[in-house]
C-alpha cells in the first residue's frame, strides 16, 4: 500500500515536472485618456427665399406645420396665442419667409439652431425636421429669443435656442411668419462639436470625488476641462453678479443621447452660443444630464455668483441650471432630479438664501426657484420638468441645512455677498462688501447724512419684502428708523420703527434667533443683560425678552451665525481689554454657554459679522486695526481664529459692529 502511494507520487511530481508551467500574465493596463480642448466646427446655412427651386413644395407646404411655442418677449405673446387656435386658423396667418435647403448631418452628434440680426424677425417662428435612414420626420418647433440675451456681448446675435440632434442624417429649417417679418441676415448653424478620447470616460471623475465632496455639502460635479471646453472660442473674462435665486431650464431637441455623448452635447451648446448667438460664453451656469451627473457650465467657478446669459433681465441676481433633454416630451429621471436639487442646497448655503422661501427681484416677488417660464414668455422647461418644482424646492430645502435662523442676511448693495457698513469722515454711509475670493472689496458710497447714527445695522429683511435692509439709532432722540432697501441696491427714506432705544449699550442683528423665518434684534444693556426683540415681519418687533444676564460689557458685540457648524446661533463679544468671548447656543429662551476665545481682540477698532467670503458657507470677522487695514478671522478650531488680510484700507471709516 506504501509503495503503491510513493510510486503514484512520483509519478505525479514527474508529471508536474515535466508539464510546462502556464502563467497568467497581468493584461497591460490601458492609460486613461486624458481631456484635452475640443475646438467645434460650424457650417452657416443662409436661409434661401420661398419660391427657390432649391426647395421642394413640402416646405412651402403649412399642412404639416408643427403648434407654435411660446417664445420670448414680444414673439412670445404671439406664439402662444398662435398655438392655442385650432390647425389651419393657426397657420392661416403664416407663411413661409426663407428655409434651408436639405442639409447633411456629418456627425452622430450635432446641435444646430437659427441666428438673425438682432430686432428683426420678431414674430416669426423657426421650425426643423430631421432625416433618419429615409424618412423625413415632422416638422418641429424651436423657441425663439429676438434679442441680444446678453448685455454687453459685442455683435450678439437673435436666435433660437440650441437644438440636439443625434443619429440623424440630415437637417432642415424653415421660417414662418407674417409677410415682410422675415429676419435679416438668417443662417442655420450646424455644428459639429468634434471629437475626444476623453468623451467616453468623462463624468467618471466627479463621480468619484463625489464622496468627499458631498461631505462639505458640495456636489460631485464635472469641470469645463472635463468635457473639452476650449477656453480660447470664449469671448470675455466672468463677470459677479448675485445668488437671490435659481433659473430651472431644460436644453430641449434629444433625449436619446449616451453617457458618452453628453461632452459633445455641451461643446455644441457652447459653441452655438458663442460663435452663433456671438454670447460670452455659454448661458447656463451648471447643467445636469439625465443620470445627474452635474457639469460645470459658464466659467469662473460654481461657487462664485457667475452672471449667466440664461434668462434676460435675471442673469445678474439668479444662478441657471439646465436639464438636459426635452422635458415638455419626457419626465426627467430621479436622479437628475435629485442632482439639480443638490446643486441648489449648496448654493443656499454659500449665497443664503431659502430654497423653498421668496424672494424679490428687481421688485418682483417670487419663488425664490422658478422654472424659465415664470419669468420670461416661454414653455421651457416643459411640463414635466416644471410640474416638478416644488419636489425640488422642497428637497434643496432638506439637503442645504439652511435655515433663516443660522445665517445672516446682510447683502445690502445686491453684490450678492454679505456687507460691511461703515461711516467716513463726511457723514456717508460706506459699504464694503464680499468679494467671494475671501477678501473684501473696497468701500462704495452708499449715501449721505448719516453723522447722526451712532449704530448702523445690517438685519436682514426687516419689512418681508426679500431684501436685506438697515436699521439706524439716532444718536440724539434713541429712535430706531428702518432704511428700507428699494431691491436694485438702493435705500428708501428712513422712517422711525421704534423709541427708547437709547438704554442699550450695544445693538446687534443676530438674524433669525426665533425659528419663525423673521430677523430678530438683541439689545445689551450697560448692566450686561440681553435682550431679544423678536421681529414681526412688518418692520416692527414684537414684546421683548431677557435672554441673558451679567454679562460683561462688551466693546464689541457682533453676530457669527452659525460660527461652529452645529446648527445653533452664536455671537462674539469682545470686553474692553481685548479678551473674546463665544456666546453659544443663542436662543428665543438663552444662551447655552460662553466660552473664551484664543488671542487678544484689543488691536481692533471695528469688529463685525459677515455670512461668507470664500464659499465655503461659514460665517466670519471682519475686523479693522489702529492703522485701518482689515482683516477676516475664520474660525480654526473649538475656541481659535486664524487671520488673514481682507484686501481694502479702512482708514478713517467707523466700522459698525452687530
Amino acid at each position: 500500500m506504501r509503495l503503491r502511494i510513493r510510486s503514484r507520487l512520483v509519478r505525479c511530481a514527474a508529471a508536474v515536472a515535466v508539464a510546462p508551467m502556464l502563467v497568467a500574465l497581468p493584461a497591460p493596463v490601458q492609460a486613461k485618456p486624458a481631456p484635452v480642448p475640443v475646438t467645434p466646427t460650424t457650417k452657416r446655412v443662409p436661409l434661401l427665399a420661398p419660391a427657390n427651386p432649391a426647395l421642394g413644395r413640402d416646405v412651402r407646404s403649412l399642412s404639416t406645420a408643427a403648434a407654435v411655442p411660446g417664445a420670448r418677449g414680444q414673439a412670445g405673446a404671439a406664439g402662444v396665442a398662435a398655438s392655442r387656435v385650432a390647425g389651419s386658423a393657426a397657420t392661416a396667418r403664416l407663411q413661409v419667409l426663407g428655409a434651408t435647403a436639405v442639409q447633411r448631418v456629418p456627425t452622430d452628434v450635432a446641435v444646430i439652431g437659427l441666428t438673425w440680426r438682432e430686432n428683426t424677425g420678431t414674430r416669426v417662428t423657426v421650425q426643423y425636421r430631421t432625416l433618419t435612414r429615409s424618412t423625413w420626420g415632422p416638422w418641429q418647433a424651436i423657441e425663439t429669443d429676438p434679442t441680444r440675451g446678453e448685455p454687453g456681448s459685442s455683435g450678439a446675435r437673435a436666435g433660437t435656442d440650441p437644438i440636439v440632434v443625434t443619429s440623424v442624417s440630415a437637417v432642415q429649417a424653415r421660417v414662418l411668419g407674417p409677410a415682410g417679418g422675415a429676419p435679416v441676415d438668417a443662417a442655420l448653424e450646424i455644428i459639429d462639436p468634434g471629437q475626444s478620447a476623453y468623451d467616453g470616460v468623462a463624468g467618471s471623475a466627479g463621480a468619484e470625488a463625489g464622496a468627499a465632496q458631498a461631505a462639505a455639502g458640495r456636489p460631485a460635479m464635472n469641470s469645463r476641462a472635463s468635457w473639452g471646453a476650449n477656453e480660447a472660442i470664449r469671448r470675455a473674462q466672468p463677470s459677479m453678479g448675485a445668488v437671490k435665486g435659481v433659473v430651472v431650464h431644460h436644453t430641449a431637441g434629444t433625449n436619446n443621447y449616451t453617457p458618452a455623448q453628453v461632452p459633445a452635447i455641451l461643446r455644441g451648446i457652447y459653441a452655438f452660443h458663442v460663435k452663433g448667438r456671438k454670447w460670452n460664453d455659454i448661458a447656463y451656469n451648471a447643467l445636469v444630464d439625465k443620470w445627474g451627473r452635474v457639469w460645470e457650465g459658464r466659467y469662473g467657478g460654481l461657487e462664485q455668483p457667475v452672471a449667466g446669459a440664461h434668462t434676460l433681465g435675471y442673469n445678474g441676481h439668479t444662478m441657471g441650471i439646465s436639464m438636459m433633454g426635452d422635458y415638455g416630451q419626457s419626465k426627467p429621471s430621479t436622479a437628475a432630479l435629485d442632482a439639480i436639487a443638490r446643486i441648489i442646497a449648496w448654493k443656499a448655503s454659500i449665497h443664503q438664501f431659502t430654497p423653498n422661501g421668496a424672494t424679490n427681484l428687481y421688485g418682483r416677488r417670487s419663488p425664490v426657484v422658478v422654472g424659465h417660464r415664470n419669468v420670461g414668455q416661454t414653455t421651457c422647461p416643459g411640463t414635466y420638468l416644471y410640474a416638478k418644482l416644488p419636489w425640488i424646492r422642497s428637497r434643496a430645502a432638506a439637503l442645504s441645512g439652511y435655515l433663516p435662523s443660522l445665517t445672516l442676511s446682510r447683502d445690502i448693495d445686491h453684490g450678492g455677498g454679505s456687507d460691511v457698513l461703515a461711516l467716513d469722515a463726511a457723514g456717508r454711509l460706506q459699504v464694503l462688501g464680499a468679494r467671494w475670493d475671501g477678501t473684501m472689496a473696497a468701500p462704495r458710497t452708499m449715501g449721505a447724512g448719516w453723522s447722526a447714527f451712532d449704530q448702523v445695522l445690517a438685519a436682514g429683511d426687516v419689512d418681508s419684502d426679500g431684501d436685506a435692509d438697515i436699521l439706524a439709532r439716532h444718536a440724539a432722540t434713541g429712535r430706531l428708523l428702518l432704511y428700507a432697501n428699494t431691491s436694485r441696491g438702493g435705500l428708501a427714506r428712513g422712517r422711525v420703527v421704534g423709541v427708547g432705544w437709547s438704554v442699550f449699550t450695544r445693538l446687534v442683528a443676530p438674524g433669525d434667533v426665533t425659528g419663525d423665518g423673521r430677523p430678530d434684534l438683541i439689545g445689551q444693556s450697560a448692566s450686561g443683560d440681553l435682550r431679544l426683540y423678536p421681529g414681526n415681519g412688518k418692520a416692527g418687533f414684537l414684546k421683548s425678552r431677557v435672554i441673558a444676564t451679567g454679562l460683561p460689557a462688551y466693546r464689541f458685540l457682533v453676530g457669527v451665525g452659525d460660527w461652529e457648524a452645529d446648527r445653533t446661533r452664536a455671537l462674539i463679544g469682545v470686553t474692553a481689554d481685548g479678551a473674546g468671548y463665544l456666546l453659544r447656543g443663542v436662543g428665543p429662551t438663552g444662551i447655552a454657554s460662553t466660552v473664551r476665545l484664543d488671542g487678544d481682540f484689543s488691536a481692533y477698532q471695528g469688529l463685525t459679522g459677515v455670512s461668507d467670503t470664500d464659499g465655503d458657507g461659514m460665517t466670519e470677522l471682519f475686523a479693522v486695526d489702529s492703522s485701518g487695514s482689515t482683516w477676516l478671522g475664520r474660525r480654526s478650531g473649538s475656541t481659535s481664529v486664524s487671520w488673514s488680510p481682507a484686501g481694502p484700507s479702512a482708514a478713517g471709516l467707523t466700522v459698525f459692529s452687530g
